[in-house]
């Protein structure tokens, strides 16, 4: 089979006009565009006013949007954690233009307030970040040491029950924090 030594012709919309016969190839499909960054279809037009001015077809198209640019920026990225076989836990990041795909231990926690002083009745809300700043928001366990004082629920939120301390305790796998709650009358 002989290479193709002339460029291929395509359907064209040459000026304002869908009525008129655009440069057509035999077997072109009515919305071809060799341009990369264009979207076409097919244009539908007055094939009467066509007749009438003489030509036997017309085949049109019109851009209807252009393709945005594809260009990698590096910024497209997931961020997530997940438990690795030894029950400890890691921040997987994966670039989506890059295809570079990261983990990092999480190491170690910190719940803040390390200390509050909390009136009863009243609530304080907990967080608990990892080593490098990352704000826990699933996987942590929290318990009290005395629920007289002050409960904790499954976010973190404690609750003063009665005058006195209670040691809050977060657990994310095998790394526990704690926080101290005075809860005054």
């Amino acid at each position: 089979m002989a290479p193709r030594t002339t460029p291929p012709k395509t359907t064209v919309l040459t000026g304002d006009s869908l009525d008129a016969p655009q440069t057509t190839s035999p077997g072109d499909a009515p919305a071809d565009t060799y341009d990369t960054k264009e979207r076409v279809s097919s244009a539908l037009p007055d094939k009467a006013a066509a007749a009438a001015a003489g030509h036997q077809t017309v085949n049109a198209v019109e851009v209807v949007g252009t393709i945005p640019d594809s260009t990698p920026t590096g910024v497209r990225t997931e961020t997530y954690v997940r438990a690795r076989p030894d029950g400890s836990f890691s921040w997987i990041s994966h670039n989506y233009d890059t295809g570079k795909t990261t983990a990092t231990a999480i190491s170690a926690i910190d719940m803040t307030p390390a200390t509050s002083s909390v009136a009863v009745g009243a609530t304080r809300a907990l967080t608990v970040k990892d080593q490098a700043g990352h704000t826990l928001t699933t996987g942590v366990a929290f318990s009290t040491s005395d629920a007289t004082k002050a409960v904790v629920d499954a976010n973190g939120v404690v609750t003063a029950v009665a005058a006195g301390t209670a040691t809050i305790t977060a657990k994310f796998g095998a790394l526990t924090d704690t926080t101290v709650i005075t809860v005054t009358a």
